[in-house]
């Protein structure tokens, strides 16, 4: 469905992928999850509580990433065009082309934008929701959903976290380098005159 492609970016395959996309979230996610449950903060599904706040975060954070992605699609920079280096670079699943530096960026901010958009419609949904269904709900099953829906909100919005630094990883160091050499350095010393004499003997034995 074209509607999911942004979501294609979870199928990219690369080094650190494991550690990225599963282990980094389920620890910030796991911890914040304890902390929030730890300290029982009022109102978690109001405007002012902790969704609300998260709320206004991702809703500013999705602008940044719509942003991001209009630059790296409309840029022509000639690194963008170079496949992404290092060791088991980044590749989509059934793809064995590493992906150009444009193409991983795009996918990486358009799901960074649609996943934002998302946990706004969702947190929206839930403040709305949330004082309502919880009269419909027992009072023995009423936790059990409260922290079912926390700890999946959290995980996600733990992964969109990671995620976007990665993503300036990317733009503040990565993508100005090429096979793991910096692009930008000090320029070539200029030839010496020795170097001329070097090259005439040479050229005249």
């Amino acid at each position: 469905m074209m509607l999911l492609k942004p979501f294609r970016y979870l199928a990219i395959r690369h080094r650190s992928k494991l550690t990225i996309d599963v282990v980094a979230p389920i620890a910030l996610g796991g911890g914040l999850t304890a902390l929030i449950w730890w300290s029982h903060p009022a109102g978690t599904f109001t405007k002012d509580g902790y969704v609300g706040s998260l709320q206004n975060l991702l809703t500013v954070l999705g602008g940044f990433f719509v942003a991001a992605l209009t630059l790296i699609t409309t840029a022509t920079l000639p690194m963008l065009k170079e496949p992404v280096g290092g060791r088991e670079p980044p590749h989509l699943k059934g793809e064995g082309a590493p992906l150009s530096r444009k193409r991983f960026l795009a996918y990486m901010f358009g799901y960074l934008s649609t996943s934002s958009f998302c946990l706004v419609a969702i947190s929206v949904v839930a403040i709305v929701v949330a004082p309502g269904l919880s009269k419909h709900l027992a009072t023995d099953v009423r936790p059990v959903v409260k922290w079912l829906f926390v700890g999946t909100y959290n995980l996600w919005v733990s992964h969109v976290f990671i995620t976007t630094l990665l993503g300036m990883f990317y733009f503040t160091e990565r993508l100005q380098m090429s096979d793991g050499r910096a692009k930008i350095g000090k320029p070539d010393a200029a030839p010496s005159s020795t170097d001329g004499v070097r090259v005439e003997l040479r050229s005249a034995t």
